[in-house]
């Protein structure tokens, strides 16, 4: 490994700051998309993370807020088949979504140029009492962490 940012690490070419427009993964209908997220990209196409934390610190900025979405998340019941259910009544909700919530985030670290990512997670809607609700937050979280990692791989950037 070499240690100056500007080198690459898998062919030591110079690389240069750079950035990919957009890039997306997903996981159990949860869409994680990025966009003008920064990098380094060397003469031969090797991409890399500007510094080998970054996706550990866009997970915690991403994941910092509960109910982001403006939903509560509904409450996950059952033994051995899980059903959702809603926050509000209790009321079972439907096996399939209704719609979708969307949360864009401009995202800002250090020593980093801001670029934003953009969460779709499914949302359901509880007929009974009215009030929408998204996924268990632990899930969607789990689902959130999945979406990027296969966002990362799609686009190339290997960990670290």
């Amino acid at each position: 490994m070499t240690g100056t940012p500007n080198t690459c690490r898998t062919c030591a070419s110079e690389a240069a700051l750079s950035k990919i427009e957009s890039f997306s993964g997903e996981e159990h209908g949860v869409k994680l998309t990025f966009t003008n997220m920064p990098i380094y990209l060397c003469q031969k196409g090797h991409k890399r993370f500007i510094y080998p934390e970054l996706p550990m610190h866009l997970m915690e900025s991403l994941m910092a807020k509960d109910n982001a979405f403006g939903a509560p998340p509904a409450k996950e019941k059952g033994f051995f088949r899980k059903h959702l259910h809603c926050p509000g009544c209790g009321e079972q909700l439907p096996d399939a979504s209704t719609t979708t919530a969307t949360l864009t985030k401009k995202i800002e670290l250090k020593n980093v140029a801001p670029f934003e990512a953009t969460i779709e997670i499914p949302q359901w809607h509880c007929d009974k009492c009215g009030k929408d609700a998204v996924g268990p937050a632990e899930k969607v979280r789990q689902d959130v962490m999945h979406a990027a990692s296969f966002a990362f791989r799609g686009a190339d950037l290997p960990p670290g």
